[in-house]
Parts: C-alpha cells; structure tokens; sequence
C-alpha cells in the first residue's frame, strides 16, 4: 500500500528533530500576526469530484484507528478525552513527507494510503460546513478544524510536499526561528494554538519541548461549541448516586424528558444527543457497572456500526452526569506500540519528502483536548428549547456508571472527539 518511493540512504548527518504537535477543542481564533507564510500557490481542491463511497471507507479507517489508539490510551478508573480527528490529520499531514518504511508503517497505523488526502480534504471541508445556514442559531453550534505548519526560516522544504498540504490540507508554512530563539517559537505556536481554542488550550508545547535542533512544528486544531437540541433544565440537576470503579460517589446529575434515538443492546444503553442542527451528536456507551473495560475491550468499527444501526427514536427522562474532563498525553509510547516506530526515531525516520534528506524525524506527539459538558451543551453554548410537560411518565434511563462517549458528525460518520468518563469529579 505504499504509495511513496523508497529514498536511498545518504551518508550519515546529524540528525536534527522534528517535532509534532496536536490541539484539540475550542473557537477558532484570528491569524498570528509576524509570521512569514511559507505556501505553494496552489489553492486547496474543492474536493467534488472524490467519490462518497472513498469519503466512507476513509471515515471506517479513520474510526478503527481511533479505537485502536484509544485502546493504547485508557487506563483503568481514569478520565479520557482526546480528538482522534486533529492526530489523524496531523499525521496524514506527515505521511505527505514520509517514504519508505516511514510511510509504510504511517499506512499500516493509520489505516491511510495515497488516496487519503483527498478524502481527508472533503471529510474536513464537511465538518467546517457545519451550522453554516442555521440563521440565528449559528452561535449556538460551530465546529472548525484548521492546520497549520511551523517551520525554521529559511529551511529548505520541497515544493511538492508544500504543495500536497496546500491542496489537500489548506495548510501553509509559518516561518520561525528555531534555531536562534527557540523557546519565542514555542510561545509564538503556544499562542496560535490558544487563539483557536478560546484559550482552553494556552500551553500545547511544555517549556523544553522546542529547541535549537527543531526543524518542523505540525499542527492542527480541531474547534467544537455547540448547544444541545434539547437543553437539560438546570433546576433539575441534583445530586446523585454515581457508581464507579471505586464504589458509589456522590455526583451532580442532570435529567431532561426528550425523544432521543436510544437502544439497550447486552445491558448496554446506546443513547444519542444532538446537538444544535443536528448534523452533530454526542453518542453514550453505557455498558453495566463494573463492566466498562470488557465492553472497550470488545468495541471495534463493526461493533460500533451495529450499536449505531439498532438506534431507535424513545421518548425518556434521561439522567446523565455533567463533567468537565482535561486530558493531555503524549503519544509517542502509544503510537510506537501501535507499530509507528521509524518516524519518532532519530536516525530510522525517513522524511526525505519534506526536505530530500533524513535529518528530519518526529522528537513527540503532544495532545491536549479539554470538554466541558452541561445542562446548555459542550463548551457553555447557548440556551434553547424548553420542557414539555405531561402527565404520563416515560422510560427512565439513568447514566450513573462510566461511560465510553464520542462526539460524531452524522452524515460522514466522522469521530471527532472519543473519550471515556470513569468520575465526573
């Protein structure tokens, strides 16, 4: 499946770093202002003529990746959050500089080939569309991804690589001083970084993780505000039994009569939240008590296709928790152990289609991603709908155990955000 042509070796250089880095959730910001912009001329592909069936196998791959890093990830008794959206496209973006084993092993991971950008490109393009049209509503949901790449000035990048990021990505090069005044770059991309995500996210890169040595900074930022189509009224929280790995806390516990699309498959409650428009959903896995880490263990692609099919329309009172998880890893340990080796390797790392050397390898992966889920939506969104009252009482479903959650666009299928909540505390 390797579409990039085998580099030969040449002679033995110091070997200089490259560094990877992830945001994830926010508002998109304004541009940084100072940087040079580094950027082939050529404008980004609309997209139209790459096959739906292309776009939905990608989204298959793009799902199966994000379960097997998640698996990596979670840790027992332990809160997750993560966007497997911003690392996939942060990765495709070096995959268009990899060769050789480099880019067989990012194709093995990532479940990518040379096909990718162009479905990653109308994926992206989809998910930025999203609450456009919605009138006065558009407040109450926005949903942006942006990438961006931060190089040393001067450095001598090849244009086709520059030119794949363009059309594919709508990325440029942000021209920096690596070399000269390091720790300023690292304040400079930490400072793009929070501008697209309201500031939830001021210090993607620790003090340290940029230095002289550094030659590329990728990134790319995935920003979600959205209400929910069916508010949870704030007089109804109250607290409750939560019953976690650890025995039955206390918890605050929200509760809202709605028609949601639900489905108890083997003790697990599968229940949807639209949000805002409904192009985009919050999707609960609720599996019983004590049981989260067999159901995990057992969740794949297919899996989550079937639960997703037995979905159907259920008139409930929903009992759910509000939380407000951040989580940040690095995920060059994870990512090795999924079989990405050579590129975070000094020396292994071929990225020879940056730059036609072998100077450049990934030193990290940085990810951060913070949400904040209440009675309005994710990230305080704004306040619609109200309560329907009746006499009559529906099904009561109750969430009060840990959960696996994602955050999925409805018409790509697109996991945006993946997490697991093990305490809402």
């Amino acid at each position: 499946m390797n579409a990039h042509p085998t580099q030969t070796r040449p002679p033995k250089q110091k070997q200089r770093a490259g560094l990877l880095t992830l945001a994830a959730l926010g508002v998109c910001g304004c541009g940084q202002a100072g940087l040079e912009d580094v950027r082939s001329s050529e404008a980004r592909l609309d997209g139209k003529d790459v096959p739906a069936e292309a776009v939905k196998d990608q989204t298959r791959r793009n799902t199966t990746f994000a379960l097997a890093l998640y698996q990596q990830l979670r840790r027992p008794g332990e809160n997750l959050f993560f966007s497997p959206l911003s690392i996939t496209t942060a990765l495709a973006m070096t995959y268009a500089g990899a060769a050789g084993q480099t880019a067989q092993q990012l194709e093995q991971v990532l479940r990518i080939d040379a096909t990718s950008h162009a479905a990653l490109n109308v994926i992206d393009q989809a998910l930025n569309s999203r609450g456009q049209g919605q009138g006065g509503q558009a407040e109450a949901f926005r949903l942006t991804t942006v990438s961006a790449l931060f190089g040393q000035r001067g450095y001598p990048y090849l244009p086709p690589f520059l030119s794949t990021l363009a059309r594919f990505y709508g990325a440029g090069l942000r021209a920096l001083d690596f070399a000269a005044a390091p720790e300023p770059a690292r304040a400079t991309i930490n400072d793009w970084v929070a501008g697209r995500t309201e500031g939830k996210i001021p210090a993607l890169l620790p003090e340290g993780s940029i230095t002289g040595d550094t030659r590329l900074v990728l990134t790319n930022a995935v920003s979600f505000k959205a209400a929910w189509l069916n508010r949870f009224d704030r007089g109804a929280t109250a607290n409750g039994d939560w019953i976690g790995d650890g025995g039955t806390t206390r918890a605050p516990l929200m509760q809202r009569r709605a028609t949601f699309n639900y489905a108890s498959v083997a003790g697990v409650d599968v229940v949807e939240l639209p949000y805002q428009g409904q192009e985009v959903s919050l999707l609960v896995l609720a599996p019983p008590a004590g049981q989260l880490g067999a159901f995990e263990q057992s969740l794949s692609e297919a899996r989550l296709a079937e639960l997703l099919g037995q979905l159907q329309p259920q008139d409930m009172i929903l009992t759910m928790p509000r939380f407000r998880v951040e989580s940040e890893r690095r995920l060059k340990e994870p990512l090795m152990a999924l079989g990405l080796r050579d590129a975070l390797l000094a020396g292994a790392a071929d990225l020879s289609g940056m730059d036609g050397t072998r100077r450049l390898y990934l030193s990290e992966v940085h990810h951060k991603a913070v949400i904040d889920l209440n009675e309005d939506g994710t990230e305080a969104a704004a306040a619609t709908g109200g309560i329907v009252s009746e006499v009559s009482l529906p099904p009561l479903v109750t969430i009060n155990r840990p959960f696996l959650y994602l955050i999925r666009d409805k018409a790509t299928g697109a996991v945006i955000f993946l997490g697991r909540l093990a305490s809402p505390q």
